[in-house]
């Protein structure tokens, strides 16, 4: 200590030799500017050497001293172990002491003194990545009751976790331990609270050891102990009703597991009948609460078969909905179970017919936009996705091509629909499609849901509130009417969107520009194909040039190119760790890769000085997509808008190449292939193919001269012309494009030479057609192009 004092008598830093006092009498009341001083000289060589060695030198009294100025996060400590010679050492006897004052405890113990060292104990943690699972008995004994617990839980359930993440079987084996403990030596009220919670909060993180402890005869001799002063005339009591409020959250916590909700429907039947009779108004939460877990062990229960149980799933939908309206004490839970009751499609129907509801519901997340009312701060993640989730659920269109859903869904519709009486209720798409559409127009679902601040902060980091919010862009995105999907743009979808593409997205590589999936986690994959169907829906049908302000339109192409599927010519069937393409083979529909070439054919209609937009869609698209695309004979759709997309991009040197370069076999394929397919049943391919010739023989004088040289592909341009102008001379669209092109080439062949005209002026049967056209066919334009190729060719 006298080298500590040498040392700061050697600094000329007034301030800093103030600030450290409080490392010598840490009773002593800390303000924010001395916390300030030592955050500052904890970055400082010198500083931080002398505020090092009065942590080794007392590390308790040094978090004390850290305590008496509120560095709640222990930010001067990470400062100080960081980089430091021992830094892992150190860290470890930071943290054994930390366990030792929790150890040491007594009930005259301050809590923010417990509070603080938890903290602290955390922020090392997740700074330095050292665990110590042996520590966690310790720990998991301040777990709280609900109503005691502030946001000491939370910070507990983020050590177990990284815990696990770090070393996980050395913390299963000291979370089993501390619940083997407690079983075998009893316990009082406190101690059985802090173990009742443990289970609720560790069952979704380690359900294995969770559910061996709860199913097993010494726990449920415990609980039903317990159980016995838990009647309606005590729950007035503190013990009593913490004990009721802790076992009925572990209940509701337990049924994700299947063997434990089996559990709970042979054991605790009876306690939930009497929680689910209790007056509202007298016992709101644990109403509430008996509801949630019934709706949870529905599958289990033959209640609308027991006389003795007066709810039936409509009675339990009502009862939560009551509760929505009154948005008192049980709100959370009560929009939890409607999460679950809303997987019923005949309470989905219920829901989307009653307006009040879905005003209430719209009105909840509204008074979340701006978090300020302290009773809503606790409550305020946790109901934000039970809102979101309530509205995924109602606004659901199902699809044909619909993906499995994920586990945790396939979990929650199997626990809202008996099954025993499974709901055979249909939905109709069209009532479901407006609405969605209702909800957009006259409530403004997504500006609303996109003010709340938890959306805000986590779209780009991805969370559940997010995927929620993704898939409700996408099901109202299903309305194909144009004003919903401008309507979208107008309420930030398209920001919203490509916020949550960028960050859950990994380019494969600069050149080429491909994204994928940052993991191969089937949720993640999931929601993620929505962000893209729905950005891509909406891009069909909605000005590209209007539409982007935050992005440029070109951040959209590399996830378009994603609907088209998997580049087959170098798929090998292996599957690759965050870059797999094989979600591409099992996901990707032939609806999708329709729609995408519909809005990269829109967004291609941009005007685009810079040739950047069209460039990069052939770049990414033509090779490994549009060249087969132009020849799919299964799928009519996906080949004529290959061709309209080409269409829109002839004008570009790089497609152009592609079709008319007389140096390249494959172009000349392709060309002929063109031709032949001009006679396509199709009508509508016919007038795009027509359209693209029309396009590229107006513009570049080559490629006229190109088709009257080559001869094999005059003659075939020719036969092909008069089978059309002959069998379908009323079809205006096709043929003005076709007569533009016959012009375009006889203008080319007159500037190459007798030789090359004399061809078209001796075609009789190009002579007849022409003449059926101008008989046939009353479209002015066509007749006056009709009458100059006439004149011009001057047919013998």
């Amino acid at each position: 200590m006298n080298e500590i004092h040498t040392q700061l008598e050697n600094l000329a830093l007034d301030d800093f030799k103030k600030a450290v006092q409080v490392f010598e009498d840490p009773t002593g009341a800390g303000d924010a500017a001395t916390a300030d001083t030592l955050l500052k000289y904890s970055q400082s060589p010198p500083t931080s050497a002398v505020l090092l060695q009065l942590l080794r030198s007392n590390i308790t009294k040094f978090l004390k001293g850290l305590h008496a100025i509120h560095d709640d996060h222990g930010a001067i400590l990470v400062n100080l172990l960081s980089g430091c010679s021992d830094e892992q050492h150190l860290t470890a006897q930071v943290l054994n002491s930390i366990k030792l004052v929790l150890k040491n405890t007594t009930s005259s113990t301050k809590t923010s003194w417990i509070d603080f060292n938890l903290k602290v104990y955390l922020g090392l943690v997740s700074e330095f990545g050292v665990v110590f699972p042996a520590h966690l008995p310790v720990l998991l004994a301040y777990l709280a009751p609900e109503e005691e617990s502030s946001d000491v839980n939370a910070v507990l359930l983020f050590i177990v976790v990284k815990n696990i993440e770090l070393k996980q079987q050395e913390s299963f084996d000291a979370i089993d331990g501390f619940f083997d403990y407690t079983l075998e030596t009893g316990a009082g009220t406190k101690t059985f609270l802090a173990f009742v919670k443990a289970l609720e909060l560790l069952f979704p993180i380690c359900p294995s050891v969770c559910t061996r402890v709860y199913t097993s005869s010494l726990c449920r001799d415990l609980v039903l102990e317990h159980v016995k002063t838990i009647t309606p005339s005590s729950l007035s009591l503190p013990n009593p009703r913490a004990t009721a409020d802790g076992l009925l959250r572990l209940v509701s916590s337990s049924c994700i597991d299947d063997d434990c909700r089996k559990f709970n429907a042979n054991i605790y039947l009876d306690l939930l009948k009497v929680g689910s009779g209790l007056d509202a108004n007298q016992y709101p939460l644990f109403k509430i609460l008996s509801v949630l877990c019934i709706v949870k062990l529905w599958n289990f229960l033959q209640l609308e078969a027991d006389s003795s149980f007066s709810f039936s799933m409509d009675g339990l939908f009502d009862t939560s909905i009551e509760y929505l309206r009154k948005e008192n004490e049980g709100l959370g839970t009560a929009i939890e179970a409607l999460a679950y009751l809303t997987l019923n499609p005949s309470l989905r129907n219920r829901l989307r017919a009653d307006e009040s509801v879905v005003d209430c519901l719209v009105q909840l997340i509204g008074r979340r936009t701006e978090v300020k009312d302290q009773s809503l701060k606790n409550d305020h993640s946790s109901t934000v996705y039970g809102l979101l989730l309530i509205l995924s659920n109602v606004t659901q269109i199902k699809e044909s091509s619909q993906s499995q859903e994920t586990n945790t869904v396939n979990y929650l519709k199997s626990v809202a629909t008996p099954k025993s009486t499974t709901d055979t209720t249909k939905e109709n798409t069209e009532d479901i499609l407006n609405f969605n559409k209702s909800l957009l127009l006259d409530h403004s679902i997504i500006d609303t849901i996109s003010k709340l601040k938890i959306i805000r902060a986590t779209t780009k980091k991805g969370s559940n509130n997010s995927d929620q919010f993704v898939n409700i862009i996408y099901y109202i995105s299903l309305n194909q009417e144009k004003k919903v999907r401008q309507e979208l743009v107008k309420q930030g979808s398209l920001n919203i969107l490509l916020d949550y593409l960028v960050s859950h997205s990994q380019v494969l590589q600069k050149q080429s520009g491909q994204t994928r999936p940052i993991s191969s986690s089937d949720s993640l994959v999931e929601t993620r194909l929505r962000a893209i169907r729905a950005l891509c829906k909406i891009l069909i049908s909605v000005n590209p040039a209007l539409a982007f302000n935050k992005y440029s339109v070109v951040t959209c192409l590399p996830f378009l190119v994603e609907l088209l599927g998997p580049d087959i010519s170098t798929y090998t069937g292996k599957l690759q760790s965050n870059a797999n393409d094989a979600y591409l083979h099992d996901n990707v529909t032939s609806l999708d890769k329709y729609e995408s070439l519909l809005a990269l054919t829109n967004i291609s209609s941009m005007a685009d000085p810079k040739d950047e937009i069209k460039d990069s869609i052939i770049t990414k698209t033509f090779d490994k997509f549009l060249n087969n695309f132009i020849i799919e004979g299964d799928s009519p759709l996906i080949q004529t808008a290959a061709w309209e997309l080409i269409s829109n991009l002839i004008m570009k040197p790089r497609m152009l190449v592609k079709f008319f370069n007389a140096d390249d076999q494959q172009s000349l394929k392709r060309l002929d292939i063109l031709i032949k397919m001009l006679e396509s049943k199709d009508i509508h391919l016919q007038t795009t193919l027509a359209g693209l010739l029309a396009n590229a023989t107006s513009e570049f004088d080559m490629i006229p001269r190109l088709l009257v040289e080559v001869d094999h592909l005059r003659k075939e341009l020719v036969v092909s012309f008069v089978r059309i102008f002959n069998s379908q001379s009323d079809d205006d669209d096709l043929i003005l494009r076709l007569v533009y092109v016959v012009l375009d080439l006889v203008y080319a062949a007159a500037n190459i030479g007798e030789t090359q005209i004399a061809k078209f002026k001796h075609d009789q049967a190009l002579k007849s057609a022409l003449a059926g056209v101008l008989k046939n066919n009353r479209n002015e334009q066509i007749l006056e192009v009709v009458v100059e190729i006439i004149k011009f060719t001057k047919f013998k």
